[in-house]
């Protein structure tokens, strides 16, 4: 690996040589398969269980790990991996220059995979009868390393939020802002790419780089010690985070996250206050009445709702017209609840 000219600060990356042939060769009794003509292909499948656990126990990257519980061992590696990953986004080209050309933004608008002179739209969406691989076999491609962005960044875009979720320690949050700044390029490109992990132009799903910020990105995939430290240290009047990155957040949480961190936000002493308002009641109602997330586990936010006192006078102050099932259910279970005290 090369850095820039007169300098030991590897920020950026001039140039990567590896001979990808010797590194095959070096590790071929360790892996399963190993397809020599796509050297891009991901190809590192363990032969056997056996490897991956001499692997840990022979890391010497994880110290002393002989005593260490095979938990430790997997949430150091994963540590390890969380900053290989973020070291890679962080470099100087991830907030350069945009991943994709104008022109291949508007490929993306096209049909893929379609047949124009039939009546049967195969691009309808993925069914999951096959793999993603054999589903995007024939659709547009983009070559990343076109825009100065290797296959490492394509990896650290796609799995370091896996990693975050599975680290056994609180990373630097530090970190985590910049990568996860507000409006910046560089969280537009990994989140772009994110969606992409075969580099089909076509994403798999969507992921609104403009709806998310650090505290949203923590709260959705940061284990619980970063996200209470993220908690007590969020700086809201910070460019790094989206103006409203409260309300923002907890509008994630309800549609994807886990809805106990959206209790400990509510009951926050600096975050509850923004939460503690009659937009939150509006916004719990429309979540709560789209039947995409219907089948969500609401029990905890009903819980909120039903038995804390200013989260109570929240519910029962608002327009029972723009909220009404909610209300009528929540009004249901204090009912139920009073009544079974008396009784």
């Amino acid at each position: 690996m090369a850095s820039s000219p007169a300098t030991m600060d590897f920020t950026k990356v001039v140039s990567v040589e590896v001979d990808p042939h010797r590194v095959l060769s070096l590790i071929q009794p360790f892996i399963a398969t190993v397809d020599r003509a796509d050297l891009r292909k991901r190809q590192v499948k363990l032969a056997h269980p056996s490897v991956s656990k001499d692997s840990r126990t022979s890391s010497p990257t994880l110290g002393n790990s002989q005593h260490a519980s095979a938990d430790h061992q997997t949430q150091a590696l994963h540590d390890l991996a969380l900053d290989i990953c973020v070291q890679c986004l962080l470099l100087a080209e991830i907030d350069e220059s945009n991943l994709f050309t104008a022109t291949q933004l508007a490929i993306e608008e096209l049909p893929q995979d379609t047949d124009l002179f039939s009546d049967y739209d195969v691009s309808s969406g993925y069914d999951g009868t096959c793999t993603w691989q054999e589903w995007e076999a024939d659709m547009i491609r983009y070559d990343p390393s076109e825009r100065r962005f290797g296959d490492l960044f394509v990896y650290a875009s796609c799995y370091w939020l896996e990693h975050l979720k599975l680290s056994g320690s609180t990373y630097d949050l530090a970190k985590v802002e910049e990568l996860c700044q507000a409006g910046s390029l560089r969280k537009s490109n990994w989140m772009q790419q994110h969606c992409r992990p075969d580099c089909v132009m076509k994403p798999r799903f969507e992921f609104d780089s403009t709806l998310y910020d650090p505290l949203s990105i923590v709260a959705l995939y940061g284990p619980d010690p970063m996200f209470r430290t993220m908690l007590s240290q969020v700086r809201l009047d910070s460019d790094l985070y989206l103006e409203d990155t409260v309300l923002a957040t907890a509008d994630q949480i309800l549609q994807w996250g886990e809805s106990d961190r959206l209790v400990q936000m509510f009951h926050d002493d600096r975050l509850g206050s923004q939460l503690q308002t009659p937009t939150f009641i509006y916004m719990v109602a429309e979540r709560w009445s789209d039947s995409r997330f219907r089948s969500r586990n609401w029990e905890p936010i009903f819980h909120l709702l039903s038995t804390d006192e200013k989260a109570r006078e929240l519910w029962e102050g608002v327009e029972s017209t723009q909220c009404g099932e909610l209300v009528k259910r929540l009004f249901s279970r204090l009912i139920s609840d009073e009544d079974h005290q008396v009784t």
